[in-house]
């Protein structure tokens, strides 16, 4: 601003003395409201250089003023868009980094599951293979900063991995449903042991597959089942519940430990028995296997009940003529002491020995006192009828 100017502004003349330009910035001032400051600090410049304290301002051409402007303000604006660009770009590849790593950790978290269940059941799977091939490639990507084809891999890995458990699910489901509850169904279902007054009987090979501890089918699917269920991915179970499956195995557990040596894949049972007759002039004989109980006597005999080997025959005669009466013929069964016994009264257990009781008319007498047959057979009872009737894994 020009004393020229600051005059105008004032409504003074050039040449106004100092108390008519006071004078006049007073009653300006006095005019002007608070909301009106711009128009007052252009009033106080014009008294200023009117009075002489400031020196004036020569004004630029805005001929001149308005290349330089517009050019500073493009400069600036260029500056701030290269940064924000910058800034931007940085930022993305934070993100896309922080992604590909996220999804990297649900990829170890799938492929860690997997490894421990492979290494429970042995399992091996295609689609397990290719979800190691997918990670090997992730990280790759991953290294060489390419954060989106990293993420997709990683993803597809997992979902590799998951497939596996999917497919693993549905073996196992469908192992259960045919070979355990289908196969009871088919082969085991109203026959003896099962059924203690049924006719037919269960072949003991039947039994042993699907119950012995080495490789019978309950307890196979059952590891690959129970390891199954261990696997959390991404805080969900992966195993879909079997039917049934805790009743079936509580009912199992009892008849495989009775039947079955330790980890023996058939029947294989050592016991001791003892004949008590009826008083008679004659002998009874029990045969199982290779043993042979008299009526005449208190002594135990060691016997042996093989898978190969269940019949059992009762038999009596004078004492030195080869010529016996059979009473009871179950050489040809897989369970002829267990179908002999559950024909007789159970009178309990005591210091270890089982006892049962018959009529006189089962050891071929009409009247008089039946006999008994006392077994030792240990802690699991592989002679107890209940515990095959209540396996009902319907």
């Amino acid at each position: 601003m020009d004393v020229d100017e600051a005059h105008k502004v004032l409504g003074l003349y050039v040449g106004a003395s100092h108390e008519q330009i006071e004078l006049k910035y007073a009653e300006l001032s006095q005019r002007l409201s608070s909301d009106e400051k711009t128009e007052l600090d252009r009033l106080q410049l014009a008294r200023r250089v009117a009075l002489g304290e400031d020196a004036p301002t020569p004004e630029t051409p805005l001929w001149r003023r308005g290349p330089v402007v517009v050019l500073m303000i493009f400069v600036a604006l260029g500056l701030v868009s290269v940064a924000f660009f910058v800034a931007a770009k940085s930022l993305d590849k934070t993100q896309a980094e922080r992604v590909a790593t996220a999804s990297e950790a649900e990829a170890v978290t799938a492929r860690d599951a997997w490894a421990s269940y492979q290494k429970a059941t042995g399992i091996t799977s295609e689609q397990a293979g290719k979800g190691d091939e997918l990670f090997v490639q992730a990280k790759a990507a991953f290294d060489n900063g390419e954060y989106a084809d990293a993420k997709q891999l990683f993803g597809d890995a997992t979902g590799a991995w998951f497939a596996a458990f999917k497919a693993e699910d549905k073996r196992i489901s469908e192992a259960w449903d045919t070979e355990v509850l289908g196969f009871w169904r088919s082969n085991l279902k109203n026959k003896f042991p099962f059924d203690a007054d049924a006719e037919e009987e269960a072949e003991a090979d039947d039994v042993a597959r699907l119950l012995n501890p080495a490789s019978g089918t309950i307890w196979a699917v059952s590891l690959e089942y129970e390891a199954l269920s261990e696997v959390e991915v991404q805080d969900r179970k992966v195993v879909t519940p079997l039917k049934q499956y805790e009743q079936v195995k509580a009912q199992a557990t009892p008849i495989r430990d009775a039947l079955f040596g330790i980890n023996s894949p058939t029947i294989d049972v050592q016991f001791e028995m003892r004949l008590k007759g009826p008083p008679s002039l004659t002998l009874h004989r029990l045969q199982v296997g290779d043993a042979e109980a008299v009526s005449r006597g208190d002594e135990f005999v060691a016997a042996h009940w093989r898978q190969s080997d269940g019949g059992a025959t009762l038999t009596r005669g004078t004492d030195r003529s080869e010529k016996r009466e059979v009473l009871v013929d179950l050489s040809d069964s897989d369970w002829g002491l267990l179908r002999m016994l559950s024909k007789g009264n159970y009178l309990g257990e005591r210091d270890g020995m089982h006892a049962w009781e018959f009529e006189p008319e089962q050891f071929g007498a009409r009247r008089g006192k039946g006999a008994a047959i006392h077994v030792k057979s240990g802690e699991h009872r592989p002679f107890d009828i209940e515990i095959f009737e209540r396996f009902k894994p319907d």
